[in-house]
């Protein structure tokens, strides 16, 4: 599945502990065999507990992602999309993301 932590990843990845990588793998198949043009995406707050999931379109670029979480944030705070340490420029799609 796609795991986008909300800024700091390393803090509590708490979905990655709790469920392993097999059954991530699993769940991702199955929701991309289900919604072809969708692709999954899970988010964690540092803040708030729980975890939130969503299915996203493949051509939703990171920026408009980032207006449909921005609204639940504090004016002084601010999103990072990190994939493998590094953050993600807002330009390139979810599809291309996932590819």
């Amino acid at each position: 599945m796609f795991h986008v932590p909300y800024l700091f990843p390393e803090k509590n990845l708490k979905y990655k502990k709790r469920f392993g990588l097999q059954y991530r793998i699993a769940e991702f198949k199955r929701l991309t065999n289900k919604y072809r043009n969708r692709i999954p995406v899970i988010i964690e707050h540092d803040y708030e507990p729980g975890t939130h999931k969503y299915l996203v379109g493949e051509n939703m670029t990171l920026a408009q992602m980032f207006c449909v979480f921005k609204k639940d944030l504090e004016y002084n705070e601010t999103i990072y999309f990190m994939i493998n340490k590094n953050i993600v420029s807002s330009i390139y799609t979810m599809g291309g993301i996932i590819s």
